[in-house]
């Protein structure tokens, strides 16, 4: 399952997790039917592929290296762009590090485009003028809708335009994609 293991070794690559976490993430991946999907990954294999990985994004070692010393000077981590801090224990890993900064502004990101989400489309929130359309939610980095079937794709094409901004002081642009199922397993 090659997407499996680039999730693994991208997303644990992100947080400075090392080949011997991602191999044992990507040993558990199973397919729909539960079936373990990588039983021919080894654990050098893994290592190789995090460092090609690493190599096509020196910026991350690096930027691991920043959060060291920022915590090292200061005792904390702060998030680049909410500004929000975290004081560690002095024996913090380099994963305990990287994971809450990205963890952080991912968070309010998605919080940011949940209150565009309800002061520009204000008509999918009102039950009370019997124009609310359903359940609406936020889960880790998605929004979810469970809206009756005849409105989804406006609810697909407002989570779209909200998800879709420049959050201020970022210098890329958050693209916001939906699809349209009946159930978790559709989408």
């Amino acid at each position: 399952n090659r997407r499996g293991r680039t999730k693994a070794i991208t997303y644990l690559s992100l947080y400075a997790g090392t080949p011997k976490a991602a191999y044992s993430v990507m040993l558990q991946d199973t397919n729909r039917a539960g079936e373990l999907t990588n039983l021919g990954l080894t654990l050098p294999l893994t290592a190789k592929l995090q460092k090609k990985f690493l190599k096509a994004v020196p910026a991350l070692p690096r930027y691991w290296e920043g959060l060291r010393e920022e915590f090292e000077r200061t005792g904390c981590v702060t998030a680049p762009l909410s500004g929000l801090k975290r004081w560690f224990p002095k024996k913090s890993g380099p994963s305990d590090l990287a994971n809450f900064p990205v963890q952080t502004d991912g968070a309010m990101a998605m919080r940011h485009s949940g209150l565009r989400l309800v002061n520009e489309y204000p008509h999918l929130f009102a039950p009370q003028a019997g124009t609310g359309l359903g359940i609406w939610g936020q889960v880790h980095d998605a929004w979810y809708a469970c809206v009756p079937e005849e409105h989804a794709e406006e609810a697909q094409a407002a989570l779209t335009d909200c998800m879709t901004y420049r959050p201020a002081g970022w210098r890329v642009t958050l693209t916001g994609g939906g699809k349209i199922g009946k159930n978790w397993g559709d989408v």
